[in-house]
């Protein structure tokens, strides 16, 4: 998968997912405040419109919650639905 990471002068390139997490990692060790911002925005819109579970397909994150657990999670949080 791709992603188009956008600058702020408008400048876009295209960055597969694993380079996208390596240059995440990297901005963030290195300090590359800009780098890593635009990471982060990346990934963040990558999520919009999914459901956790999307998202955990997309990006390769395993569910460390029990069936039970995940659903006593979503009733105490129903409010912010």
């Amino acid at each position: 998968t791709t992603f188009t990471i956008v600058s702020s002068d408008e400048k876009s390139f295209q960055v597969e997912r694993k380079a996208l997490k390596q240059s995440g990692t990297t901005a963030n060790y290195l300090d590359i405040k800009q780098l890593l911002l635009f990471c982060c925005k990346t990934i963040a819109n990558s999520f919009k419109n999914k459901s956790g579970e999307q998202i955990r397909d997309d990006w390769g994150v395993e569910n460390e919650f029990t069936p039970e657990e995940e659903a006593a999670i979503k009733k105490e949080n129903e409010w912010c639905e």
